[in-house]
């Protein structure tokens, strides 16, 4: 080799190393890059890919399906009905935000005659009555409700807690003509909470819902109690024996 190619040879091995040394310190930058919740890469112990243990989120085979206990509609009036769908999480350590939900209802023909589309949050360990209110129907007489969650629902790690706001005081008055329940809703907290939804749901002897209503406090300071009515237009069949109230917080 003549000194000529020798010299070649040595710009050629030097201009290589100056293009390989900025690759390997790509590839060293890239493997040193700690492991996250969000690198699309099952790592850190993870239980799936970016879920389970050390991330919030949870992957679908840690949890368990929602149980729908019950669904019912009420006649409020002139074809004017309510309706409710009675909805638990069992998980204890699991909850899921706007979380959608399909509701449509039939006639006694099999026909459907309503449906609703909407998103409700799921908190860890808790029942949620899901309600609407006001559908009107006109002389169409429903028959049948059919319901269900979205796919997809995306759940996240929370610690099971007590509702800070809870009633108490009921007082159901004219149950057989035009029924007036009153009762006070409490603030545990130290917090306020405001745009708050109160389901009141009334039950027979037997335990089946027979009433339903809502309404909405729009503000409650930390400590404070406030009063609520609800009302309905018809009375009871019968006289109810058990009230839920469930103010719908989540914390």
């Amino acid at each position: 080799m003549t000194w000529a190619s020798k010299r070649q040879a040595s710009i050629i091995l030097v201009l290589l190393g100056l293009a390989i040394i900025p690759v390997f310190f790509i590839v060293y930058k890239i493997s040193s890059i700690p492991p996250t919740c969000s690198d699309k890469k099952q790592n850190q112990g993870e239980v799936g890919i970016d879920c389970g243990d050390p991330c919030s989120l949870l992957c679908r085979s840690q949890v368990s399906d929602l149980v729908v206990s019950w669904k019912r509609f009420f006649l409020v009036g002139g074809g004017v009905y309510n309706v409710v769908i009675y909805a638990e999480n069992p998980n204890v350590e699991a909850g899921a935000k706007n979380v959608g939900y399909q509701i449509r209802i039939y006639n006694t023909e099999g026909i459907s005659i309503y449906e609703r589309h909407g998103a409700t949050t799921i908190p860890a360990k808790r029942s949620i009555p899901i309600i609407e209110t006001g559908i009107s129907l006109g002389d169409q007489i429903p028959a049948r409700i059919e319901f269900k969650f979205d796919d997809g629902i995306i759940w996240t790690k929370q610690t099971s807690k007590e509702s800070p706001l809870s009633a108490s005081n009921n007082s159901l008055t004219r149950a057989t003509s035009s029924p007036k329940l009153i009762t006070n809703i409490i603030n545990k907290d130290s917090i306020s909470y405001s745009n708050i939804e109160v389901v009141a749901i009334m039950y027979n002897e037997e335990g089946n819902a027979i009433g339903a209503s809502r309404t909405f406090i729009d503000y409650i300071d930390g400590g404070q109690t406030v009063p609520l009515t609800f009302t309905w237009p018809e009375p009871f069949k019968v006289i109810p024996t058990r009230i839920e109230i469930i103010p719908k917080v989540f914390i």
